[in-house]
């Protein structure tokens, strides 16, 4: 929100005269072969004629092509060397040749002011690379992360040259670049200078209907639907979060009780009476502790997957849409992946806590904790993967697949805090469903409730 609320006041101050200035660029694979999209692979046919068969076709190997343009033309086209990557010291040299590249081709512009549009990717936000930026005097504009659809080589420049490509098959590198090099230099002027101005409908759309993502499965839901109630506004779907924030403050206050310290569980299992330890004692304990440690770092990293799930998942969704059709709408995309994300959780907590009681008396073992978490992990892998892979030849499939992945993932959520209770105070659980039910709902990925709801139990981590 802040880069288009600065976006919008410069244009009010400057008039159409911001465009002028502005430099963009970003890298992108240029492939021997790439497929034609879907509108490119319609044919006529009688209606009684059947569907003409095509051979599948994947994408093949490339190159990666670094393009810079402004709304006068393309100023820079630079290829990355055989077996590189592109990091910050080939991001430098690449600046250095754009350098040069606008000193040559539009005299007098780097005295004036140059308006550097890019992405934040690590090589461009890299410290050297921002030492070699103040070096050159180049006023760099603020990119929101991961907003593909706010840079105009994502949304206008790359889309437009790869469906130039689709369909068509190169030899080799030399082949495509010629050809890429080619159709760049055939975009005349109105069509480079129209690309710029999009920045200003692009910036605007994101200010007054979409903002930013509420970052919670049911948040999801509430924001898109409150933003569709009131005329496609953002900031109506922020204004219901104090609300909520007040209904959670009272059910906090009133509803969870805090037990004395030490005498949350009662007695241990020889019938002696638990007594409180001091902080650096439990810590000690917990680090000799092998099953919590394992327990801790497993669950620390499920975590962090889910919860970049949640902050990088609609954008990816919205960016395959795109591929696949006309246009995706944000709103739907954000609504479909709150409900994935709400009903997700809590079926997998259900199955996870159901499994476990069921397994526990069929097999008396108290293994069964432990296998179900592997299981249900190594099992949501595939199918996110699966889900990413078929984004945007098979949206609806990836939504199945998605929703797959999120109930697998969570199965172990209600099951956790049972196996650190097992391992320390020996504590059989009462009931998953009721402890968990609730913290999934208010927010699913990141919620503390669930830790404190089990925590008042735990003298030991007291």
């Amino acid at each position: 929100m802040e880069a288009a609320r600065a976006f919008l006041e410069m244009h009010r101050r400057d008039g159409d005269q911001l465009f002028s200035p502005i430099v963009t660029g970003d890298e992108s694979w240029m492939h021997h072969s790439t497929p034609e999209t879907k509108r490119q692979s319609m044919v006529w046919k009688k209606p009684e004629e059947s569907a003409p068969k095509k051979a599948k076709v994947t994408i093949s190997a490339g190159k990666v092509m670094a393009t810079f343009w402004d709304c006068k033309g393309v100023l820079l086209v630079d290829y990355l060397p055989p077996n590189t990557t592109v990091n910050a010291a080939r991001y430098c040299e690449v600046l250095t040749k754009l350098r040069a590249a606008i000193k040559r081709k539009r005299p007098g512009l780097l005295s004036r002011k140059v308006l550097l549009v890019h992405d934040n990717a690590r090589p461009h936000a890299a410290r050297t690379t921002q030492t070699l930026l103040e070096s050159f005097k180049l006023e760099i504009f603020i990119h929101p992360p991961y907003s593909p659809d706010l840079a105009p080589s994502d949304f206008y420049l790359f889309p437009a040259l790869k469906l130039h490509l689709g369909g068509r098959h190169f030899a080799n590198d030399d082949e495509v670049q010629a050809e890429a090099n080619h159709w760049l230099r055939r975009q005349d002027t109105a069509w480079n200078n129209s690309g710029i101005k999009l920045l200003l409908q692009r910036f605007q759309k994101c200010l007054d209907r979409n903002g930013d993502y509420v970052e919670n499965g049911l948040g999801y839901i509430v924001g898109s639907s409150v933003s569709k109630l009131f005329d496609n506004t953002w900031y109506w779907a922020l204004r219901v979060t104090p609300f909520l924030g007040i209904v959670l403050t009272i059910l906090t206050l009133f509803f969870l009780k805090d037990p004395p310290r030490g005498e949350a569980d009662g007695s241990t299992e020889d019938g002696a009476k638990l007594v409180p330890t001091s902080f650096l004692q439990d810590l000690r304990e917990l680090s000799i502790n092998k099953s919590f440690m394992w327990s801790t770092i497993g669950f620390t990293c499920v975590a962090f997957a889910i919860g970049s799930l949640a902050w990088w998942a609609p954008t990816f969704m919205i960016n395959a849409l795109n591929l696949s059709q006309a246009h995706a709408d944000e709103q739907t995309v954000t609504l479909v992946f709150g409900a994935i994300t709400c009903f997700g959780g809590i079926l997998g907590i259900l199955i996870g806590s159901q499994m476990s009681s069921y397994l526990k008396k069929r097999l008396n073992t108290p293994r069964c904790d432990p296998l179900i978490c592997a299981v249900s992990l190594m099992a949501g892998v595939p199918l996110l993967f699966l889900s990413c892979t078929f984004a945007s030849r098979w949206p609806n499939g990836s939504w199945v697949l998605m929703f797959l992945a999120v109930t697998s993932l969570c199965c172990n959520w209600s099951i956790i805090s049972d196996i650190v209770m097992v391992v320390f105070l020996n504590l059989q659980p009462q009931n998953h469903i009721i402890d968990y039910i609730g913290s999934s709902i208010d927010k699913l990925y990141s919620s503390p409730a669930d830790t404190i709801n089990k925590l008042y139990k735990l003298d030991t981590l007291k």
